[in-house]
């Protein structure tokens, strides 16, 4: 939506097949659109009965129908999809604008923009361990879209555990977690003998042939350095890992992207480089919209638990700190509050300048955490506000929340794929209770969600 919206299109959205014929059915007059894209894939309706229906519409103008369909599956509905009335197709996921932009004015060259080449391996399955959601987000959401799948672990023990419980081709190893670090962690599962030939990669923001013989001497197969980049994300992964065939991906550029457009707006963020922050999330607005509101509410007190350590000469835990939010605003693009925590970082190391390293960076952290503060403000305000209301829709949500339920009491990160479609059903309705719920996901704070998403069952008056 936000990708059609960006080259000036006007755009309405619905989230099943059925509201959509009941926005083509009920509108006076009837509605008429100029296109209409229909996924294949839905709950109730699926894409081909919906445009059967929208066909047999006889008072509706003809219309462009697209279906959106991922291209392993493409050829087994062609034929059913022709016969439905669809008049074409676009492989999923779609991921330019130019693509776009092709589609809606007839720019066929468009079509071969920005070709490039994806990486793609086999079903693996990969253990990620590290402690932070933002470094947690982003790593997986390389990993499965690359098509691996996904295990998390919040810290060195953790991982320890679920690799002795269960069955992995490869581990990401983040360094610095608590309970057991990354190198400790690493020693504990190659007493193993079963996992002596376990590939584990070490993921470190330390670079230079010292670090890496730490990380050999652990146990460690190969070394990834943050923030992360994509072409070097994946060429690691392929030296330990099947890749099968790969197959040209039309891409934007960062310059050109969505995400670098409507972010522009938002001039309030000074601070962080849109263009770095987005090319390490592969140009994706939403998911980086929610790495900025995740790392706001998780890091937003930690300058006060900094100074109140350095009052009590807890150099480790300033350290500690330090060093988290050197990889995690890299990873963002916020520069110079990066530099700033590695600076201190050194400092502290060193036992040498701490208090001028501090007070920079306690500089760098207020500015940048007042830009996120009134960003996050205009990003709610409109709903809170005088915004415009909706009805939710209650059926769609019943299985939403059915389904968040029971991700969230397996703690899994996939709990927050399932946001951004409950906020479109929910229409408006109860944002103070969608941010609350919204916030404790993003956070990976299943509990607190947990509780939200009763709070916000209780005020929609159904049971989930």
């Amino acid at each position: 939506m936000e990708m059609m919206q960006s080259i000036q299109q006007q755009v309405t959205s619905v989230n099943s097949g059925q509201m959509a014929l009941t926005l083509l059915s009920e509108q006076e007059p009837i509605t008429q659109f100029d296109l209409i894209l229909v996924d294949w894939k839905m709950p109730g309706l699926d894409g081909l009965e919906t445009v059967r229906q929208i066909r047999a519409m006889s008072e509706l103008p003809k219309t462009t129908i697209l279906l959106l369909v991922d291209s392993s599956n493409r050829e087994i509905v062609e034929k059913q999809a022709l016969e439905s009335g669809v008049d074409g197709f676009i492989n999923k996921p779609v991921c330019s604008i130019s693509q776009l932009e092709a589609i809606i004015v007839g720019r066929k060259e468009l079509l071969v923009d920005h070709v490039c080449q994806q990486k793609k391996f086999k079903a693996k399955h990969v253990l990620l361990a590290d402690d932070n959601p933002i470094n947690q987000i982003i790593a997986r959401d390389l990993m499965e879209a690359s098509g691996l799948v996904v295990t998390v672990a919040n810290n060195g023990q953790e991982a320890v555990d679920k690799v002795i419980n269960g069955t992995f081709d490869l581990v990401l190893m983040d360094i610095q977690m608590p309970i057991l670090d990354g190198y400790q962690a690493t020693r504990t599962i190659r007493e193993q003998k079963q996992f002596g030939e376990l590939p584990i990669i070490a993921m470190t923001a330390l670079s230079g042939p010292e670090n890496l013989q730490l990380t050999l001497a652990a146990g460690m197969n190969d070394h990834l350095l943050k923030p992360i980049d994509l072409d070097a994300f994946q060429s690691t992964l392929a030296r330990w890992l099947p890749t099968v065939e790969e197959s040209p991906c039309l891409v934007t550029s960062i310059e050109n992207s969505v995400g670098q457009s409507s972010l522009d707006d938002q001039t309030v963020l000074q601070e962080i480089n849109i263009k770095a922050g987005l090319g390490r999330v592969r140009n994706n607005q939403a998911l980086f919209n929610k790495l900025l509101k995740v790392f706001h509410f998780e890091h937003q007190n930690d300058l006060l638990i900094m100074a109140q350590a350095l009052d009590k000469g807890d150099m480790e835990k300033v350290q500690y700190l330090a060093h988290t939010l050197k990889g995690v605003t890299a990873n963002l693009g916020a520069e110079t509050l990066a530099n700033r925590s590695g600076n201190l970082e050194i400092s502290l190391k060193n036992q040498h300048a701490v208090e001028e390293s501090f007070q920079l960076f306690k500089a760098a952290f207020n500015i940048l955490m007042s830009q996120l503060a009134e960003w996050h403000k205009e990003q709610i305000t409109p709903q809170l506000h005088g915004g415009q209301t909706g009805t939710a829709d209650l059926d769609g949500l019943k299985v939403l929340f059915v389904d968040l339920s029971e991700l969230l009491q397996k703690s899994s990160p996939q709990a927050s794929d399932l946001i951004p479609t409950i906020e479109q059903a929910l229409n408006g309705e109860s944002p103070i209770l969608f941010t609350n719920l919204e916030r404790s996901v993003n956070a990976f704070e299943f509990d607190d969600a947990f509780e939200a998403l009763k709070q916000l069952t209780k005020d929609l008056k159904f049971e989930n």
